[in-house]
């Protein structure tokens, strides 16, 4: 049986994203356990410089073994239970994945959208959040399908107001473009490695 051999591709989708050769040589290493001692220096050191970069002092912020949606779908429906209000502002296709999990997890969804190609007003959106009182806002900050982002700076705050959570998927932005998890009083947000970060797909990064 001949070894695997992987052409050599440029890849330039919307999906997965062609790595860096750093990460290849770091991913043929030696396994360790996860007890192991090493192991769990390494994720130490992992949820420090995760910390870092969604600017937050949270404790919990580490990385996922497995795709954004899994991560996205880990953290909707851990937060909404049956009946709970989730609004849903949808500016491409994956604002659609979002109405998905929501649903899925039993939320009521009430939707806004905007035309393909743009982005909200963030006064668009707190007015809704003000009329409708959610208990979660589920919200893209940089949308793939469109390579749009959407300023949600303001949006924290105007959720707290109400009780209620926001929750960012930033699978596309994450390293590209600040996402201040604490400043912006960002309950919880998911972080992608396979776009700007540029590593093998399957690995998210959280901040609850």
């Amino acid at each position: 049986m001949s070894d695997l051999t992987i052409k050599e591709r440029l890849i330039m989708t919307p999906g997965p994203v062609s790595i860096d050769p750093r990460v290849s040589q770091a991913m043929s290493n030696r396994i360790l356990g996860q007890f192991d001692s090493d192991f769990l220096t390494i994720m130490d050191d992992t949820m420090e410089l995760t910390r870092q970069a969604f600017e937050t002092k949270n404790k919990w912020a580490f990385a996922v073994d497995g795709s954004g949606r899994a991560g996205l779908e880990a953290l909707m429906s851990n937060i909404i239970s049956k009946g709970d209000k989730v609004l849903v502002p949808v500016l491409g296709r994956f604002g659609n994945l979002g109405i998905e999990l929501a649903q899925r997890a039993g939320g009521e969804v009430i939707t806004m959208e905007t035309e393909w190609g743009t982005v909200f007003d963030q006064d668009e959106i707190i007015a809704k959040i003000k009329e409708v009182k959610p208990k979660v806002v589920a919200i893209i900050h940089g949308e793939t399908s469109t390579g749009r982002l959407q300023l949600i700076d303001r949006l924290g705050a105007a959720v707290r107001e109400v009780g209620g959570f926001l929750v960012v998927d930033a699978v596309a932005s994450f390293m590209g473009a600040p996402v201040k998890a604490d400043e912006w009083q960002i309950d919880a947000v998911v972080g992608g490695l396979t776009k700007v970060f540029g590593c093998l797909t399957g690995d998210v990064i959280s901040d609850l």
